[in-house]
């Protein structure tokens, strides 16, 4: 790991470690993050892993929309990855719908209307 200063002069490393990533709007991924500086703005790399840790892709992400940032050792971090699902978050709570196709012939399901006029209609002063 290499070691530079701020501006006070303390000496700070720099982060390269496996980490868990929890970001705003419930996603987690896993993988390899370092820092990195993209147009003047400090932005998160992570190189995302999966079970066999391999890696995936990379994602470069905004310190902001970090939830919480986990720090693991390598053996946590493919334990956690081989258990990361690639589904869409919104996917995860949603139940299977219903099938609503009738069968043929089958209209006790189906309640029509077409009957516009069974209220009288009203007279309007105008």
């Amino acid at each position: 790991m290499e070691k530079e200063k701020n501006k006070l002069g303390i000496e700070k490393k720099k982060l390269e470690n496996f980490a868990v990533v929890e970001l705003m709007g419930r996603t987690t991924l896993v993988g390899l993050v370092t820092e990195s500086d993209i147009s003047g703005s400090q932005l998160l790399r992570l190189d995302v892993i999966d079970g066999e840790g391999k890696p995936t892709h990379t994602k470069y992400i905004g310190v902001g929309s970090i939830y919480a940032l986990t720090i693991v050792d390598e053996a946590a971090a493919l334990a956690v990855a081989g258990r990361n699902s690639s589904r869409p978050t919104w996917a995860w709570g949603l139940p299977q719908p219903a099938s609503r196709q009738l069968e043929p012939g089958d209209e006790s399901a189906i309640e029509v209307d077409n009957d516009f006029d069974d209220e009288e209609e009203e007279e309007y002063p105008w």
